[in-house]
């Protein structure tokens, strides 16, 4: 059995004057000749040394995930700035993925061409970030698994021009604890993170978009996360293979 590897790719500089780079994982058995998924990853490297996602899909796929991961790093200089609706530096992060980092991707791999098998999955601020994203490009992306999402102010401005139809075809899961609503924020102040979980939920019904919500035992921590990311895993995977005959469902 190969293992999967992991690949640097820069992305944007062009546009954004930044120096960007996704870790881009790359299963085991990834072969040219077939078209796999996407799934893009906010606060990316705490999602691998945290989360322990690289572990978590050996375990659970072995080499046979039938999508790529693009974990997405940024500095906790910068996060808010990037990933907050208000944030100085939030549009300019968000055309980057979705203009530059997709093109880059889809040159470099055989991917499936389609927002249905583009995922995008964050937690609390990284949520609202690729909450925002599925707004701003919704055919683009049609997978949402936000975990226990944090609903900034700004975003009330992100949801403010959105239709019945604007999130139609866009698949989400929200995973939030019910110890929850008497989280904190980094300022110390009390918030109910389910709550938001809950507005979430409905603004993404009222797009026209399908919302799960996952109530679950546990809080604001790395430790109920990564609870989470199994099923987040294969729910998308079973939406990648939806496309059999383009998709790598081969042995």
């Amino acid at each position: 059995m190969s293992a999967g590897r992991f690949e640097t790719i820069p992305y944007l500089e062009d546009e954004t004057q930044d120096a960007l780079a996704a870790r881009v994982f790359v299963p085991g058995q990834y072969s040219p000749l077939y078209k796999y998924g996407i799934l893009y990853v906010f606060d990316g490297l705490d999602y691998l040394s945290k989360g322990r996602m690289q572990q978590l899909i050996e375990a659970e796929f072995g080499e046979q995930l039938p999508f790529l991961i693009a974990f997405l790093p940024v500095s906790a200089e910068l996060r808010a700035a990037a990933y907050d609706p208000q944030g100085a530096r939030h549009e300019r992060h968000l055309h980057a993925v979705a203009r530059g980092l997709v093109r880059k991707l889809e040159s470099e791999y055989t991917l499936i061409p389609l927002g249905s098998a583009r995922g995008l999955l964050g937690s609390s601020l990284g949520a609202a970030m690729a909450f925002a994203l599925s707004v701003a490009y919704p055919k683009r992306f049609r997978y949402l698994a936000l975990q226990s999402p944090y609903w900034p102010s700004g975003q009330d401005h992100v949801v403010h021009g959105l239709t019945k139809t604007t999130l139609m075809g866009c698949e989400a899961d929200l995973f939030v604890g019910a110890a929850e609503h008497t989280g904190t924020l980094k300022n110390g102040h009390p918030h109910d993170y389910i709550q938001d979980a809950k507005s979430y939920q409905a603004t993404l019904l009222q797009g026209g978009g399908h919302a799960r919500l996952h109530l679950r035992p546990g809080g604001h921590t790395w430790d109920a996360w990564k609870g989470d990311l199994p099923q987040i895993l294969h729910q998308f995977a079973g939406q990648v293979k939806q496309f059999d005959g383009d998709a790598a469902s081969h042995p």
